[in-house]
């Protein structure tokens, strides 16, 4: 259950880190970016990690014996308000945010995260801990046409609506569908003739499902705007996003306090006061890595650095 984070070099490039410097893992996972932080901040340097995972701030406890590290079960949406409480908006060095679903989280069958394991229909990245339900429960209590609307938008499958129809079929039919084995073979049942040869049918219902059971997007999109706050002038936000729905929001916030002159003409925001600048392009995982982590090939890193 080993993680390698993606893109370390490149993310710790972007934070400009800085010794005495005071930041923020939005993402711990299983702490790799937060230990390459901590080598580099010296001993002045703080680092507070949040995660709503149990399963990693348990393994950050276990693993890191660091008093610059502070670990917090928490979303990253909960960032802002906790800066506020400790009176450290506006004084915050750089912030890294890693989008992805850490390698131990798929790789524990429990979890429900892959199809590629057999496990409970679960997908809850913070086990539980909110109330929210399973992604059974949600397939469950949802209709024909709003599993279809979730399975088009959040996973951009073309096929939404026959896999649709399946799920529904079985559920009324058959019976409960509460193992991603279960999932996954209907998915491939139901469409897999019409998929080309390397990519498993039920990837995007599977994403699709992860998204919408952790409200990952709307989290997303409500948390981007507060941490700029949380930044002080000069200070960095990397954020590292894995498909196409995540790199949209991304530059969409980078577009609204980005100057016009740096404007990203495929997104649609509001116009605001500039508060950012730019740090370089997209930058994507080098050869070497993507040959040895799989996960690197679809992501992308995007640096900003607020200006006012």
């Amino acid at each position: 259950m080993s993680h390698t984070p993606v893109m370390l070099d490149e993310a710790c490039e972007g934070l400009n880190l800085s010794v005495g410097g005071v930041y923020i893992d939005a993402t711990f996972g299983r702490g790799g970016h937060s230990q390459a932080i901590l080598s580099q901040i010296g001993p002045q340097g703080q680092l507070i990690a949040y995660d709503q995972d149990p399963d990693a701030i348990q393994h950050g406890r276990m693993h890191f014996k660091d008093d610059r590290l502070e670990l917090r079960l928490a979303s990253y949406e909960s960032i802002y308000a906790d800066m506020q409480q400790r009176g450290l908006l506006g004084k915050v060095s750089g912030i890294l945010m890693d989008l992805g679903v850490s390698s131990p989280q798929l790789d524990e069958a429990s979890r429900g995260f892959s199809f590629m394991k057999s496990g409970p229909l679960d997908m809850r990245m913070d086990a539980g801990l909110s109330g929210r339900p399973t992604a059974a429960q949600w397939l469950a209590q949802n209709d024909e046409s709003t599993i279809a609307n979730i399975l088009y938008r959040y996973g951009e499958e073309k096929l939404s609506r026959v896999i649709a129809r399946a799920i529904v079929h079985h559920l009324k039919h058959v019976g409960p569908i509460d193992t991603t084995e279960a999932l996954g073979q209907l998915i491939n049942e139901s469409v897999g003739a019409r998929y080309p040869k390397g990519k498993h049918p039920a990837t995007r219902t599977f994403q699709a499902l992860r998204i919408v059971v952790n409200d990952e997007l709307n989290t997303l999109d409500r948390c981007l705007a507060q941490l700029i706050e949380v930044l002080k002038i000069n200070g960095r936000l990397v954020v590292i996003s894995f498909h196409s729905l995540e790199h949209r929001r991304v530059k969409a916030m980078m577009q609204r306090y980005l100057p016009g002159n740096e404007m990203i003409v495929d997104i649609q925001t509001p116009a605001d006061t500039p508060r950012l600048k730019r740090i370089g392009g997209v930058v994507t995982a080098g050869v070497q890595e993507q040959a040895v982590n799989v996960r690197s090939r679809s992501a992308q890193c995007r640096v900003m650095e607020k200006v006012a």
